[in-house]
């Protein structure tokens, strides 16, 4: 069995901002005010060497600096220091993470990080369904090369200070072409591909229907992301499998890179009863329990939740849930582990912001999942190109008949889903575990 392998990266600057599970709120600042010792430390160890340092360069630097680039260098480097997820959000760049929670953006589906050590330009996850996963991206790709036809402006990933310019360059407008040269992590092949931009609407379902179970009718919903739509989009199609008489439900959250915690707490509540869903503690953050309120939509109806280790931050609360409350199986691979939830912190001096994780999140049981992810009851581990062959499988996906176009059938064997379809059955045949 193959180790999956956990690709962190500097996620916090993803071309799709709600893949964190971010947290948009007032957070504790640094007031300059407390513990004596504390701020005389700070002062000794950090202020007071930071300044002579900036002395030093506005002296004796060989040519003029701009103190607006310096404060930007010194915010991306103390950040760096951090974690993976935090990160300096120049001025202007917030529009990014405010299209990313409406779901709808132009460019080409990808979340993409920098290592401004390695000056590594890596593709975290494709959307399935967008033009970059049409063309056979898939996470772990390594983005050397970019040309904008639009502007005709070649960049090479090592320019880039952040993540941040690296998405500036990538989205645009719908309709023009963007060409970027990559080495497939799986092969190590070198490719240029010439990609349209789109204005990418991510559905927050997919693939609502049936899927063949003998004489069973089990409804199948696949929910590729988390955003201020997911939820409203889940209910009407649970609704309209109900009129269908379902009788038991297989929720598809692979290659699910999160979202807003609020949509992970919201479709949690639909399928749970009285019941804890996750617990948020940090440092200075004040400890919060989400639990539920309306109570579960479908008490009747078993449910199968297929995961995989690219499902991460809040489909990994909502797995956590399920498992944890015993409402239903989990079937697939162990989740990706994105444990902590990041605030964006507006800087009083107009600098920009600050995406900061500031708290940890904790499943009903109290296990913390960075880095061990969720693991599955039944595991179905994939080869990277089989996960490869699965992400495309389930980008062609509409939004009614899993199948598509009958004179088009997709051949794709999907076997994740054909051992959840199993436990499914033996759920409604004996009601007993399918372990």
């Amino acid at each position: 069995m193959k180790t999956i392998m956990k690709r962190k990266g500097l996620i916090a600057g993803i071309i799709l901002g709600f893949a964190l599970g971010v947290y948009f709120g007032p957070v504790v600042a640094f007031s300059g005010r407390g513990n004596g010792n504390s701020e005389n430390a700070w002062r000794e160890e950090f202020f007071d060497p930071l300044l002579e340092a900036v002395h030093h360069i506005q002296n004796s630097y060989v040519d003029e600096v701009s103190p607006g680039e310096l404060l930007k260098g010194a915010y991306n480097g103390m950040m760096n220091e951090l974690d993976d997820y935090s990160s300096f959000i120049p001025e202007g760049r917030l529009r990014q993470f405010e299209e990313d929670t409406h779901g709808e953006f132009g460019g080409l589906g990808i979340q993409i990080s920098f290592d401004p050590f390695e000056e590594i330009l890596r593709v975290e996850e494709p959307i399935p369904g967008t033009p970059a996963f049409d063309q056979g991206v898939l996470a772990g790709d390594i983005i050397t090369e970019i040309y904008d036809y639009e502007t005709e402006q070649h960049y090479e990933a090592r320019e880039f200070e952040s993540v941040h310019d690296a998405v500036e360059v990538l989205r645009g407008d719908a309709g023009t072409d963007v060409r970027i040269t990559v080495i497939h992590e799986d092969s190590g092949d070198e490719e240029e591909l010439t990609i349209t931009r789109e204005m990418i609407e991510l559905p927050g379902v997919q693939g609502v229907g049936m899927v063949e179970a003998d004489e069973w009718d089990i409804g199948y919903i696949y929910t590729p992301s988390f955003h201020e739509r997911t939820t409203d989009d889940l209910r009407d199609a649970v609704k309209e499998l109900q009129e269908e008489g379902m009788q038991g439900l297989i929720l598809d959250f692979r290659f699910n890179p999160g979202g807003l915690l609020s949509s992970a707490v919201e479709i949690s509540d639909m399928f749970l009863e009285e019941a804890t869903v996750v617990s948020v503690k940090g440092r200075n953050t004040p400890e919060q329990t989400f639990g539920t309120e309306t109570g579960d939509v479908l008490s009747d109806v078993p449910l199968v939740v297929l995961v995989n280790s690219y499902s991460a931050s809040a489909s990994e609360i909502f797995a956590g849930a399920i498992k944890d409350n015993g409402r239903g199986f989990l079937v697939g691979e162990p989740t990706f582990g994105k444990g902590s939830v990041q605030s964006v912190i507006p800087l009083q001096q107009h600098t920009g912001a600050l995406m900061l994780t500031t708290a940890a999140y904790y499943t009903p049981d109290g296990t913390h999942i960075e880095d061990e992810g969720v693991e599955p009851h039944i595991e179905v581990v994939l080869e990277d190109e089989d996960n490869r062959e699965l992400g495309m499988h389930l980008s062609r996906m509409d939004n009614r008949n899993r199948e598509g176009d009958a004179e088009e059938k997709d051949e794709f064997e999907d076997i994740q889903l054909h051992r959840a379809i199993d436990a499914m059955k033996t759920l409604l045949i004996t009601g007993t575990d399918p372990e």
